[in-house]
């Protein structure tokens, strides 16, 4: 485990009560917008996606998408998927990969971006997490205080920098956009917890930020390719303080760490579900890899709990390192129960896939991943 897992995996969990000030104005005013992409220029790829999402929790079975993390940019690891194939005979719906430099200097995305290009040509769904370096400091450090006004002010130095930086990860969506890969977008993510730079921060400052940063990425920089998902951590609560409005959001979910293997209902999970949205665990971990006494590495746990705590569940990603399906027991009943929704398995038109037509002698097309009609 890397000195940097060790910072980030995992904090303790703590319950507060749900913020429920405004919840009206704030949460029940937008599920009439909820069936449609926040990005009104949404691509046909991006909306097929969405729609698929959404019609998840209506199947009677196939209606929950695996998922694993990859590990962190310059340190992917290629074969994580790989060894979860050769340990249950499927692959996971969702790769998840993550934009992120922890020297100051943001590189290309080609590394992270190439594991996510075969995935999807392949059949599979991607993610793409961020977490971004401090602005005011220009490096990986969470403790300097960021003004929140001034970063999504236009023409304050601050901003700048911030359009800086977005405009690096821009580079790296644009790339996957030109692909024709729909990206499950995760940026500011746990907002509810202070580990972050953006984290337990006022809530209309980080309201606004996001919704610049939607309005810059969709506007400015011409991303038509992604999904929004606002991320919570489980059980801190305050969903109403940080979510920006339906608007702004495609899915939204918890990052989800259990300390006994098990995943109770998360404190959020009501409140979530009543924007209307696709609700994810977006993020999933069975109990700390550094712990002697975890007691459990059954990964029949997490569609377990799923079924009975938090059913209308669309998908889980698993964290990567102690924390990934490679490193736990009954993968293949995991991937094999019923519910589960693999690689191969997507079909975005809604019915069976038709038998694929023999390529052309000259110039056969490309691989067109996912199908959609």
């Amino acid at each position: 485990m890397t000195s940097m897992n060790l910072f980030l995996r995992r904090w303790p969990q703590r319950t507060f009560a749900l913020a429920l000030l405004l919840a009206g104005s704030i949460l029940f005013s937008d599920v009439s917008i909820a069936s449609a992409a926040a990005d009104s220029n949404a691509t046909e790829k991006t909306k097929a996606v969405l729609a698929y999402l959404t019609s998840l929790p209506s199947r009677p079975d196939k209606k929950v998408l695996s998922g694993q993390f990859i590990g962190w940019m310059f340190s992917e690891d290629p074969g994580i998927f790989s060894r979860i194939n050769q340990m249950s005979g499927k692959t996971p719906a969702i790769m998840s990969g993550n934009y992120a430099d922890f020297g100051g200097e943001w590189g290309n995305f080609s590394s992270t971006n190439s594991l996510l290009v075969q995935h999807w040509n392949a059949g599979g769904l991607v993610e793409v997490a961020v977490h971004i370096d401090n602005p005011a400091t220009g490096t990986w450090d969470m403790d300097t205080y960021v003004d929140l006004v001034q970063l999504a002010t236009p023409g304050t130095a601050l901003n700048d920098k911030w359009n800086r930086e977005l405009d690096r990860i821009s580079s790296g969506l644009a790339d996957l956009q030109s692909k024709g890969i729909v990206v499950l977008f995760r940026p500011l993510l746990e907002m509810n917890g202070d580990w972050f730079w953006w984290g337990g921060r006022d809530g209309k400052q980080y309201r606004d930020l996001w919704i610049y940063t939607f309005n810059y990425m969709t506007k400015n920089k011409n991303l038509h390719n992604l999904l929004w998902v606002f991320a919570m951590n489980a059980n801190l609560g305050n969903v109403s303080t940080y979510y920006p409005g339906g608007q702004y959001v495609d899915v939204v979910g918890v990052d989800y760490y259990s300390s006994d293997g098990d995943f109770p209902v998360a404190d959020e999970y009501d409140e979530l579900k009543k924007l209307g949205k696709p609700f994810a665990l977006t993020e999933l971990g069975q109990c700390d890899p550094s712990d002697s006494n975890c007691p459990s590495k059954d990964s029949r746990q997490i569609i377990n709990s799923i079924k009975q705590e938090m059913p209308d569940v669309v998908y889980w990603s698993n964290w990567n390192e102690g924390w990934g399906l490679d490193n736990h027991l009954y993968v293949r009943e995991l991937l094999s129960d019923p519910w589960v929704v693999n690689r191969g398995d997507i079909n975005l038109a809604g019915t069976t896939p038709p038998p694929p037509t023999p390529p052309a002698p000259t110039a056969p097309a490309p691989p067109s991943g996912l199908k959609i009609q």
